[in-house]
């Protein structure tokens, strides 16, 4: 059977269908150290906290040099995390990008930071000592 061409072109009807789902919200709880100490690890491991405080942090990702990139819903922004004097905590906070709506996932990929919104991704050059270069859009919906 031969098609013409022509016919794989022709818009197909739409039709609406009716979705159901759930949604499930994880409760937010304070901060409490009893919670770290029911972590469980294995032998040879040690656990502190890098930082607390950030509101709703989602997802993260580590540059090479440790700064920690930290995207945050609730709060539409990206912020970098750094442990100047290296003893295990957080002592710097820096805004990276804000004013992103939805923003969650984030990675470091050749020396460039990648985070996406709901409708966007954007990359930006890596400097030294956590420094992020001017946002690219590489992909708006």
């Amino acid at each position: 059977m031969n098609i013409s061409p022509i016919y794989s072109q022709q818009p197909v009807q739409r039709r609406i269908e009716r979705v159901e789902g759930y949604l499930a919200t994880p409760e937010p709880l304070e901060f409490n150290k009893s919670l770290v100490q029911q972590l469980r690890i294995p032998a040879g491991f040690l656990i502190n906290v890098f930082t607390k405080d950030l509101g709703n942090p989602r997802n993260i990702a580590i540059a090479p040099d440790g700064t920690v990139y930290v995207t945050r819903r609730e709060e539409q922004d990206v912020i970098a995390l750094r442990d100047r004097n290296r003893d295990g905590r957080a002592d710097e906070m820096r805004m990276i990008a804000s004013n992103l709506p939805f923003v969650n996932g984030i990675t470091i990929y050749q020396n460039r930071l990648y985070y996406v919104t709901d409708t966007s991704l954007y990359a930006s050059d890596l400097g030294r000592n956590g420094a992020v270069g001017k946002p690219q859009v590489l992909i708006m919906v």
